[in-house]
């Protein structure tokens, strides 16, 4: 399905009721010649060469009690070592994930007040998972996973421990995604300055789970998902890669036919058509501080571009022939932005995608049809845009 797809494959092994053994064994099986004796099954099976899979997990989500075979964070550092050792002797290539959890996402589930008393995650502390983890298994780490889930109109309440409903303006509950992604640029900031070791080897993260949970495929959700996107782009010194929950979730199916849906796209459109070599933006208008304590769901500063409430992200393409500009309006009315490219001459036209949809509860799937994106011509580099309401816009200009 991945060469079909033509995606890299992920393994997790199982680190939970699973034992490192069983774990090198896995690894042998899919990257094993045929000589070897993981190998040879594989090849009885029908598939004589190698997978060559470079993407391993160490488990998922160990700090989670809801985890089969969860254990206290001093206990699954050896764990984690032990798995690592025998999976990289069976082969040397692979790349290690282990499974962190940030004090953001220790706070968020509860986890924090349960191990340490206190309902804000400390660094340093059993509440800060990842930080053990870089502490006690660096050299037995080539990227840290990290997760998060962001739920419409609800944050974490320090005072309470739990999630609460929140009245809110649709600009700030659709940043709730974009935040979570700030925290853990944050927290990296935080052992860059703790853990000297940690620049040296440049560790990076992979969000391989993250989502606006709890809301339909809909245009309510592709805003966040957008503004999202924009959070990791401009932090992709730090995250290596991320995969969305779920792979499902981006289509709609039925037992005789499928098709994309409101987020799948959205993926096709970033994927499609803005690059991937990021482009400074710089603004007046930064995001206003934030309105609650910070701390769980709630970064330092809050998430987005200094084009508020308009969130703006840019990049080249690979070969450096055009610039994309990406254009987020998350408000109920339409913005203008003022527009200055520097550094880089364009030439006087361009396309424009732009996505949008009647409302926020839009959707498009296999019979419906009301979340679209439209291309047009650009006639010039404009030096002002127009965001509509609601929508994404996605400029694509050429290199003189």
């Amino acid at each position: 399905m991945c060469n079909l797809l033509g995606v890299d494959a992920f393994i997790s092994v199982n680190a939970g009721f699973g034992d490192a053994r069983s774990a090198a064994e896995l690894v042998e099986y899919v990257n094993g010649g045929p000589d070897t004796p993981m190998g040879k099954l594989r090849a009885a099976n029908g598939h004589p060469a190698p997978y060559n899979v470079k993407w391993w997990g160490i488990g998922n989500e160990m700090y989670g009690p809801w985890q089969f075979g969860h254990m206290v964070l001093k206990q699954y550092v050896v764990k984690h070592n032990l798995f690592a050792k025998a999976m990289r002797a069976v082969d040397p290539g692979i790349t290690l994930l282990g499974t962190g959890a940030t004090p953001d996402e220790m706070t968020v589930n509860g986890i924090s007040l349960a191990v340490t008393g206190k309902v804000v995650g400390e660094f340093g502390t059993e509440a800060d998972w990842t930080g053990g983890l870089i502490a006690n298994c660096l050299d037995n780490i080539d990227v840290m996973s990290e997760h998060y889930y962001s739920y419409d109109h609800q944050r974490f309440d320090l005072t309470q421990n739990k999630k609460v409903p929140v009245e809110e303006p649709l600009v700030d509950t659709l940043y709730r995604p974009a935040n979570r992604v700030r925290s853990k640029a944050e927290a990296y900031d935080e052992y860059a300055r703790l853990f000297p070791s940690v620049k040296p080897k440049h560790l990076q993260i992979a969000i391989d789970e993250w989502a606006f949970t709890r809301v339909p495929s809909n245009l309510r959700q592709n805003l966040a998902n957008a503004l999202a996107f924009h959070e990791m782009f401009r932090h992709t010194d730090l995250i290596r890669m991320a995969g969305h929950t779920m792979g499902t979730s981006s289509i709609e199916y039925t037992a005789t036919d499928a098709a994309l849906n409101t987020t799948g796209l959205l993926f096709q459109l970033y994927r499609d058509h803005f690059g991937t070599v990021p482009v400074e933006v710089d603004g007046n208008s930064p995001p206003p501080p934030p309105k609650f304590p910070v701390g769980g769901d709630q970064p330092k500063v809050n998430a987005g571009s200094p084009t508020y409430p308009v969130d703006v992200s840019a990049a080249l393409r690979k070969d450096g022939q055009f610039l994309t500009v990406a254009v987020i309006n998350p408000t109920e009315s339409a913005q203008k932005l003022d527009l200055s490219i520097q550094g880089i001459q364009l030439r006087g036209y361009g396309r424009m995608w732009h996505m949008t949809g009647p409302g926020l509860e839009a959707t498009t799937g296999l019979t419906k049809h009301e979340v679209q994106v439209k291309e047009s011509p650009v006639t010039e580099v404009p030096k002002t845009v127009e965001a509509a309401p609601i929508s994404i816009d996605l400029y694509e200009f050429e290199r003189r």
